[in-house]
């Protein structure tokens, strides 16, 4: 996403690009009330050291602030100029860069993505499938799959360069072009396409190419050493973390300020500003592939989420969060009323609440703007259970892949549906129709109070049954994994493989293999890279598709991945795991 555009846009400054009616700096000043009380209160409950926010009408910042510390130890305070990772935010910014480009006439949108890497390639186990394209990869349907686990965090991590070609071991999730799957793998091939078309490094290009004619002297792809002295620390459970580099630049290794993303946001609000060109900016604000049955709903732009938040007035915003361990990001605008927000955090606990602030700065920015506040909405009654029959209820029952295609199940106790998700059971209230809601709250972290009515319903899709959690910001699919026949070959392969391979961050150490009521599952032992703390095993549905290849179960995102028999042992997402004797 960095293009060599190098005219600092003067246009940017000038009154045209400003919305006709600009409330007066007084109008903002209930929100520079409350709001810091309300971030204050959070920041407390979930013991958020540091953040900083700012909000953005048209061309002006009309507020931001910075609270608690950058460095507790050292009472460094967070400020506007204060240092974080913005995380998958990177996306969008790296998105902008692309379309630039495509103006420049160097790609296009639909061009195969090999005739400008042709290093990539990629093991397809399906037949008669289009070739990947810049559009696909934006929107997250180009069918690659979400990560490639070994060595995305490590302090010297391999260059664009030497990682795209290592996808030859990787197998696509799905066939392009047929449902939405987050994909880091994708973006990191979109910035190995950047590089070769520019003749540079990633890093630089963006540079070049966006941040600096926006004005966004304080963000880079790389940790600078003028921007390492602003840097933040990072935060977990209330201590320092460490936050090793990430290998997927494009997908989540910028370093900025919010005084840089409010940049970033009056650019997008002023259609570009001269530096984006604003025909992409429409394509990038339009989802290419709205209403695949698999996608449930979910609207996808490129590199911008289009669905899934909405102001008050129900106005839907244009959005994206980002994580970098353990930092933690926002951004959001609402184009029509050119209002913009960026959220920047230094614990990884600001996920809880980071989006629902979002939607309340937009909200008290659209009324000081308007001058109308929020349409009184009465609050909906209690839904109550309906009287489903038994039998119907026991069909929902069975194995499901859950979140990242982790394993869960359904089941019928006496007349109660529950379902198990990683460590705990939620019950299932049936409305009919398919239709249920969870009693639990706070279900799994999952829960935000921008998008509190969580419910899940029962589709079928393809041939592919799912329960589909509805309330979460995207639609989350967990499909149900029928029993099959396992084959003879993987059960030779039960039982327990390791690793040796180095590893920091999120890493992989060991993966077994066994049954679980006649389904063969995959548990694999993961490490979080933080000194002490323990390792987890995630558990998976694996499905087998030949003698030699399972795929992870389950829709959307983390699913698809392969696990594959290669030389007496097991590969999977960039390591060679070997039987444990």
């Amino acid at each position: 996403m960095r293009t060599v555009i190098l005219a600092l846009a003067v246009v940017f400054l000038t009154a045209s690009l400003c919305p006709a009616a600009t409330p007066s700096p007084d109008a903002y000043s209930a929100m520079k009330t409350q709001l810091p009380t309300y971030i204050r209160k959070e920041m407390s409950l979930n013991s958020v050291k540091g953040l900083s926010i700012a909000v953005v009408d048209g061309q002006r910042v009309v507020w931001s602030q910075g609270f608690g510390y950058a460095d507790e130890a050292a009472k460094v305070p967070a400020g506007p100029d204060t240092v974080y990772r913005a995380g998958s935010i990177s996306k969008v910014v790296t998105s902008m860069h692309v379309l630039q480009l495509v103006q420049a006439g160097r790609l296009g949108l639909d061009d195969d993505v090999r005739a400008h890497v042709p290093e990539f390639s990629i093991r397809n186990r399906f037949a008669d499938t289009p070739p990947i394209t810049p559009r696909m990869i934006m929107s997250h349907h180009s069918g690659l799959p979400t990560d490639v686990v070994a060595g995305m965090w490590a302090e010297h991590p391999m260059t664009l360069a030497a990682y795209i070609p290592t996808l030859a071991r990787e197998s696509m999730a799905s066939p392009p072009a047929t449902e939405w799957r987050y994909s880091n793998v994708a973006f990191s091939l979109l910035g190995r396409m950047i590089e070769n078309i520019e003749g540079r490094d990633f890093a630089e290009a963006m540079r070049l190419g966006l941040l600096e004619p926006l004005g966004m002297r304080d963000s880079s792809y790389v940790l600078t050493a003028p921007l390492a002295r602003r840097f933040s620390t990072g935060y977990r459970g209330g201590k320092p973390a460490p936050s090793p580099t990430l290998r997927d630049q494009p997908t989540g290794s910028l370093y900025c300020t919010v005084e840089d993303l409010s940049r970033f946001i009056s650019a997008v609000l002023a259609d570009g500003a001269g530096v984006i060109p604003p025909d992409g900016l429409r394509e990038a604000l339009h989802a290419p592939f709205e209403g695949l049955p698999l996608d449930f709903g979910h609207r996808q732009g490129l590199g911008w989420m289009l669905s899934g938040l909405t102001l008050a007035d129900g106005r839907p915003v244009a959005w994206h969060g980002g994580t970098a361990i353990p930092f933690q990001a926002f951004l959001a605008v609402e184009p029509d009323l050119k209002l913009g927000v960026a959220i920047l955090a230094n614990s990884e606990e600001a996920s809880r609440f980071a989006s629902t602030l979002a939607v309340k700065a937009l909200d008290m920015a659209m009324e000081a703007k308007t001058g109308q506040g929020a349409p009184f909405k009465p609050r909906p009654k209690a839904p109550k259970a309906a009287d489903v029959p038994r039998e119907e209820l026991a069909g929902y029952a069975g194995n499901y892949a859950t979140l990242a295609g982790q394993l869960g199940s359904v089941w019928l106790d006496g007349g109660d549906l529950k379902m198990w998700l990683w460590d705990r059971t939620v019950d299932l209230l049936p409305l009919g129709n398919g239709k249920f809601l969870p009693r639990q709250e706070a279900l799994f972290g999952l829960a935000t109070r921008a998008m509190p009515e969580l419910s899940f319903e029962y589709r079928t899709v393809d041939g592919r049954e799912a329960l589909v959690l509805f309330g979460h910001p995207m639609p989350l699919p967990f499909e149900k994994i029928p029993h099959r026949t396992v084959p003879e070959a993987w059960l030779r392969r039960l039982g327990a493989y390791s690793t040796d391979a180095p590893g920091e961050g999120i890493c992989y150490k060991g993966i077994e293999l066994a049954l679980k009521d006649g389904l063969l599952t995959a548990a694999i032992t993961v490490s979080t890279g933080v000194e002490g703390a323990p390792t987890a095993k995630a558990v998976f549905p694996l499905v087998p598709v030949s003698d030699d290849e399972a795929v992870i179960g389950g829709m959307g995102t983390g699913t698809g991945a392969v696990v594959r028999a290669e030389g007496g042992g097991l590969y999977h997402s960039g390591y060679d795991f070997r039987p444990v004797r």
